[in-house]
């Protein structure tokens, strides 16, 4: 805590406590969390430079459910996602998806993706951390593709919460 950018108390806790602490003067009262902690071990799928080649067109669209974990990025064509909810690719007809993919290894392996289209597996695909390059004939149906073996495990968060500031006037 810091009183006109000046250090009045530190502390740590480690279970729920109530502090006192004496402000010495007015002034702008500063409180601040610098140790917060977050760590977890993930699998995730990544596809860089996606793209869609046939006679007729050369367009796409991507839907990237909020659930999925990730997003889609038009300007890099790159797409990125952690759980088993499907990545929908609507084509603009028939041709060819190109992307190269990678993943990140969690749980001591990497992400398989699961391709589907007209509710058929077209493709599986074995991830690892060096991007291979990825071409799959498709219909004008759209595509979903899912990782197969999702895997998140949380394995530490550190937080402090507080549940009432109160400032009593020295008498």
């Amino acid at each position: 805590m810091a009183l006109n950018s000046q250090l009045i108390w530190k502390g740590e806790f480690s279970r729920l406590s109530t502090v006192e602490i004496p402000i010495p003067r007015k002034g702008h009262l500063t409180v601040g969390y610098f140790n917060d902690f977050y760590s977890s071990d993930y699998r995730n799928a990544f596809l860089e430079r996606v793209r869609f080649q046939s006679a007729t067109c050369q367009t796409f669209a991507v839907n990237v459910p909020a659930d999925a974990g990730g997003g889609w990025n038009a300007q890099t064509q790159s797409l990125g996602w952690l759980f088993a909810t499907p990545i929908t690719l609507k084509t603009c007809s028939a041709g060819s998806l190109i992307f190269n993919a990678s993943g990140r290894k969690g749980g001591k392996a990497f992400a398989t993706l699961e391709v589907k289209q007209d509710g058929r597996e077209i493709r599986r695909i074995q991830l690892s951390d060096q991007p291979q390059e990825v071409e799959i004939a498709v219909t004008a149906q759209p595509l979903e593709i899912r990782i197969a073996n999702p895997y998140f495990q949380e394995i530490g968060d550190r937080n402090l919460t507080l549940r009432k500031i109160q400032f009593v006037p020295a008498r």
